[in-house]
């Protein structure tokens, strides 16, 4: 699992580095007007988020440029740019100045979608600064304006977008105030526009979240799904920033499963990525996440070493949240290391800013924000309903002469559909008994796993004996296939298998053969069918489609999963999960 996760990563990488920006500066030189301000933008775009001091070089060049040209639209967004750049720097004063400046453009400019956008960012920078009742006005301006603009038809797509951002961030600033329930509900929102147009940033920003939610439940299998799925999306965004919050993300999965090397490997992995790009917000979470891991492991000067550099950090990028989080850890460890002096100043430093950043009155002052947005809200809508009413009385008595009409055709409609429901019946029970049969085998399949992964190896040679070779390895081979899962890898070889086994090919080969009466390639598809099966019939994986349950269970293509799951099965995927998931309770 760790070396698909490796390879993962390093593809990610991969592709954040295929921005060519060099044609662009060339054509700079050449160009001048309408088309230099286009090669700058494009510039400033590339860099976004892979070199802020070079988004904001050329953004800033693209501001000159625009006021020659008297264009309001594009100097407005260079500075949403350059704000945004310095937002992931964590230099958010600077960033709401260029913010600001983007907003003023815009509303000058009667482009109210793009100062919706920026009054959402806003709340972003606020919610980063933990200052949530700011926040959380700005997020109930940007919705809305959302509720309006979504009525123009040439801008549903980019509204969509930006109620998909929105309700991440509020989801954020909830989960800042130790709630649970609500930033789910608001990520799984946020996922649902998101999938609405396809947005592959915001479907991941969508898993990621609802994983990070899942982690805090201690569903960590549901939690390490959604990261997995978050990873497999980003592979097309090459954005070195979200993918340091995923391995930062991960990195807290196997810290609650007591797993802390594994931990400390990915916490790294993040900070090294945040350095490198000079992402302040998510360097902070990494520094303070090795200091908690230092500490569990005892090791208390290094742990402070770290902690220091996170309070450093989040202090300079004035984040009151995360400020008063690092101050509990730097507590901790001081009373750890008998410094109960220092350790008592950093306790009610981390006290003072608690009860201002997430103290009851900020919760009331919020919760009175979103309540007021939201009886406006319904006072429009009442006005809006009435006067629906109105056109329904008026337009009543034509309906019901087209009542009479439709009453004739739907009798003759019913008649054939009798006929059809009945042949649908037979066949549905038909299928119903399949699916029956499969979820008992999977029951079965699941007893049988949990009595070989208790088996160590002292246990697996008095069964089989040190002189049974062939027993003991099928054994083995069992408990990793089970315990280690490597038929999700995107790489699976046998090779690999055999080093894992401490074997060769032809012994491997063989034990295959004689106990599964296979091949290793239709081995490694049966456990995929296995896992595919086993997600389709639970409804914690409701959410997930079809195609997305093949591809974590290491089918490329789907048509492929398709073909193999109904050889195996005897149902498509579809008509498995339909009738596996029929009467069963959604759990909360």
């Amino acid at each position: 699992m760790f070396r698909s996760l490796k390879i993962i990563v390093f593809l990610l990488f991969c592709l954040s580095a295929h921005a060519q920006p060099d044609s662009l500066k060339r054509q700079l030189q050449s160009s001048k007007g309408p088309e230099k301000l286009k090669a700058l933008q494009s510039l400033t775009k590339q860099y976004l988020t892979l070199s802020p001091d070079s988004c904001v070089k050329y953004g800033s060049q693209a501001i000159i440029v625009a006021r020659e040209l008297h264009d309001k639209f594009n100097e407005a967004l260079a500075n949403k740019r350059i704000g945004y750049s310095y937002y992931l720097r964590g230099e958010f004063d600077k960033s709401i100045f260029y913010y600001e400046r983007a907003f003023q453009l815009n509303i000058d400019n009667h482009d109210f979608l793009n100062a919706a956008e920026i009054t959402n960012l806003f709340g972003d920078v606020y919610n980063q600064q933990g200052d949530y009742q700011k926040a959380m006005h700005y997020f109930m301006l940007t919705e809305r304006s959302c509720d309006t603009l979504i009525k123009n038809l040439s801008f549903q797509g980019s509204v969509k977008k930006l109620y998909s951002i929105l309700y991440t961030n509020i989801g954020l600033l909830y989960h800042n105030l130790d709630s649970v329930q609500k930033p789910l509900n608001y990520f799984q929102n946020a996922l649902k526009y998101a999938a609405e147009i396809n947005d592959s940033i915001r479907i991941a920003a969508s898993y990621c979240n609802m994983g990070m939610i899942y982690n805090s439940q201690k569903k960590y299998k549901l939690a390490y799904e959604m990261y997995f799925l978050a990873l497999k999306v980003s592979r097309n965004i090459g954005d070195k920033h979200y993918e340091s919050k995923i391995l930062n993300n991960i990195a807290n999965i196997f810290e609650n499963q007591g797993k802390i090397d594994s931990a400390m490997q990915f916490i790294k992995m993040a900070g090294k990525i945040s350095t490198e790009l000079g992402d302040k917000l998510n360097l902070d979470f990494a520094e303070r996440n090795i200091a908690r891991y230092f500490i569990k492991l005892n090791q208390y000067d290094s742990a402070l070493r770290y902690i220091s550099n996170a309070v450093a950090i989040s202090e300079e990028i004035g984040a009151l949240q995360r400020t008063f989080e690092n101050y509990n850890i730097l507590s901790q460890v001081y009373e750890k290391k008998g410094n109960k002096e220092l350790a008592l100043k950093y306790y009610k430093r981390f006290e003072e800013l608690k009860d201002s950043v997430s103290g009851q009155d900020t919760r009331e002052k919020i919760a009175e924000i979103q309540t007021r947005y939201e009886t406006e809200k319904k006072e429009k809508e009442n006005v809006i309903l009435r006067k629906d009413n109105q056109i329904k009385e008026i337009t009543i008595s034509r309906e019901n002469i087209l009542l009479y009409v439709f009453i004739v055709v739907i009798s003759v409609v019913l008649i054939f559909l009798f006929i059809i429901i009945f042949l649908f019946r037979v066949k549905s029970k038909a299928y119903q008994n399949l699916v029956s049969q499969n979820l008992r085998l999977l029951e079965f399949e699941k007893q049988f796993e949990k009595n070989i992964v208790t088996l160590s190896e002292s246990e697996i040679i008095n069964r089989t004996g040190s002189d049974d070779v062939f027993q003991g390895l099928g054994l083995r081979l069992q408990k990793f296939l089970i315990e280690e899962k490597p038929y999700l890898w995107s790489e699976v070889n046998m090779d690999e298998f055999c080093r894992k086994l401490n074997t060769n090919r032809t012994y491997l080969s063989k034990i295959i053969k004689d106990q599964y009466n296979s091949n290793f390639h239709d081995l490694i598809c049966e456990y995929r069918i296995r896992t595919a099966r086993d997600m389709l019939q639970d409804t914690a994986h409701k959410h997930l489609s079809v195609e997305g349950i093949g591809e974590f269970a290491g089918f490329k293509s789907n048509s492929n999963f398709h073909k193999k799951f109904k050889s195996l099965v005897g149902l498509t995927p579809n008509q498995f999960r339909d009738r596996a998931l029929k009467n069963k309770p959604i759990p909360e």
